[in-house]
């Protein structure tokens, strides 16, 4: 069974990976919409103040990512009362991380989205949509945005998170084979080193060797 301190360790490479995750799915997509949504002209007027730009939207990146590493780290960090909890928190972490992972992901391509139909970021007025009429907004998202495409890139998504934040899986007995030491069973020294043992205990000892020389030579 893991111990807490090995659960305590994995708790904080989930949460680092987890937090790592968020800023970089961010940050990419503040990349991409600046290059698509936004001309050559107005980047070219405004050069100097795309990296205020950069640095303030990485700065709300950062903020999110903590917020949202601060719940699967909480869970680990209630997980310690005990070794059978650290052993349960282990093994629902990467299910947390995953789905918090796929959220971000999802919120990037829908507000990618809402900027294409509205020209703005999410806001307040997101939840105005359900007053508007909520049928003709889908029809023009779904004849004029890929949607299948993000569909399949969000279960892609699934998968690569999946891959990210489950565990390495144990080594099977096959993969080691006749190498692998039983702690079990007590060490044995070789045949050739007990033998060579009981050869040098008949060896008499040098003085009693020098005492049959003394008598034999009277």
């Amino acid at each position: 069974m893991i111990t807490r301190l090995a659960a305590y360790r994995k708790t904080l490479l989930t949460c680092l990976i987890l937090w790592a995750s968020i800023v970089a799915v961010f940050s990419a997509e503040r990349f991409f919409m600046l290059h698509h949504f936004v001309s050559d002209d107005i980047r070219s007027r405004y050069a100097g103040d795309l990296a205020a730009l950069f640095v303030k939207g990485l700065l709300f990146d950062i903020k999110i990512a903590s917020i949202a590493a601060a719940f699967p780290f909480l869970i680990g960090l209630f997980g310690l009362a005990t070794q059978k909890t650290a052993a349960l928190t282990v093994r629902i972490l990467p299910t947390v991380a995953t789905v918090l992972s796929l959220t971000a992901f999802a919120a990037a391509l829908g507000n990618w989205f809402y900027f294409s139909v509205y020209d703005r970021q999410f806001d307040v007025f997101v939840f105005g949509l359900a007053d508007e009429d909520t049928r003709a907004v889908l029809k023009t998202v779904w004849s004029d945005y890929p949607v299948i495409p993000c569909l399949a890139a969000l279960i892609a998504a699934t998968f690569v998170f999946g891959k990210i934040f489950s565990p390495p899986p144990p080594l099977s007995d096959g993969l080691v084979g006749e190498n692998r030491l039983d702690c079990r069973r007590p060490l044995t020294r070789p045949r050739t080193f007990r033998r060579h043992t009981r050869l040098v205990r008949q060896i008499p000892p040098a003085s009693d060797r020098h005492a049959d020389f003394r008598r034999t030579a009277n």
